[in-house]
């Protein structure tokens, strides 16, 4: 089961901003999803934007199953040119800070550089990775 940050934001996460009690609040609501498909027995991958650690230190105490962080690496420019629902302007506009990746990477399963590497190829190493299938 893929839970995908986008949706959710625009779904049950859509009465919050981008203030950091609301971006704890949507990744908490995310993590509920993501533990309720778990005891389905689904294996639940999350592609979320998390770039504090406070954030993610909350998901890990909260995730009731094992959490693999990969980090996609992808340099401003390119996200900003792959940007397609503008927010990456959004933080010129002072709405949205530290928008951009974690500032520690110990606990990093799998960095994957996006920007010198080939969409296709760091969708492969994520699946082989985590062990699964991109059915």
């Amino acid at each position: 089961m893929w839970l995908d940050g986008d949706r959710v934001r625009q779904g049950l996460s859509q009465d919050l901003a981008y203030t950091p009690m609301d971006r704890m609040e949507n990744h908490r609501r995310i993590i509920e999803m993501a533990n309720i498909a778990s005891e389905q027995a689904f294996q639940v991958v999350i592609s979320a934007i998390a770039p504090r650690e406070n954030i993610r230190a909350k998901v890990n105490e909260l995730a009731k199953s094992s959490v693999a962080w990969i980090y996609l690496d992808t340099d401003e420019n390119t996200c900003r040119n792959r940007d397609t629902k503008g927010l990456y302007s959004s933080p010129e506009n002072g709405s949205v800070s530290q928008f951009f990746g974690p500032s520690s990477t110990e606990r990093i399963l799998l960095h994957l550089r996006t920007s010198t590497e080939e969409i296709e190829l760091s969708k492969s190493r994520m699946f082989s990775e985590l062990h699964l299938t991109s059915e």
